[in-house]
């Protein structure tokens, strides 16, 4: 197995605000929405304005070939691609009218998944180097923090049970 190594960093929008994106990445069951609450809570218990967000939305989740790509249900019936391609555009929605007007309104946001992951899912599945990836990327904000989080794959295996 050859390890994949991404060519260089993803090319993020940089343009200040006040507000701070911390994100949370990592597998299912691994504990990210557990971190990302507790986060928001000790933001807010510090006197910020901490908001939680997920991604993607609740909208993708349901589309019933991203949740059969997802399950591996009938997975070759679909282009990772264009699976790719649709939940990166309800990443770009979720940014341009809702992350990044509340951080430029000052408001700290933790956020459940980002783009990595679907870098890791084009890894997997097909070419991480696709253009359109990064191109999209430059339109969406830079975390401020980055955390993976991940936890034994016994432990993995029970939450997911």
């Amino acid at each position: 197995m050859t390890a994949y190594r991404f060519p260089g960093a993803l090319p993020f929008n940089d343009t200040p605000r006040p507000g701070r994106l911390i994100v949370f990445c990592g597998t299912d069951g691994a504990g990210k929405s557990s971190l990302v609450q507790a986060t928001a809570d000790l933001l807010t218990a510090g006197g910020h304005s901490a908001e939680t967000a997920a991604q993607p939305s609740p909208f993708v989740r349901s589309f019933p070939p991203f949740a059969d790509y997802r399950s591996g249900v009938g997975r070759e019936r679909y282009s990772y691609r264009a699976i790719s391609m649709l939940v990166m555009a309800d990443k770009l929605q979720h940014s341009d009218h809702d992350l990044t007007p509340r951080l430029r309104a000052g408001h700290h946001l933790v956020l459940d998944r980002y783009v990595f992951s679907g870098l890791v899912r084009l890894a997997m599945y097909g070419d991480p180097n696709e253009a359109w990836f990064a191109d999209a990327c430059a339109l969406l904000p830079r975390p401020d923090l980055t955390v993976l989080v991940t936890a034994h794959p016994d432990v993995l295996r029970d939450r997911l049970a």
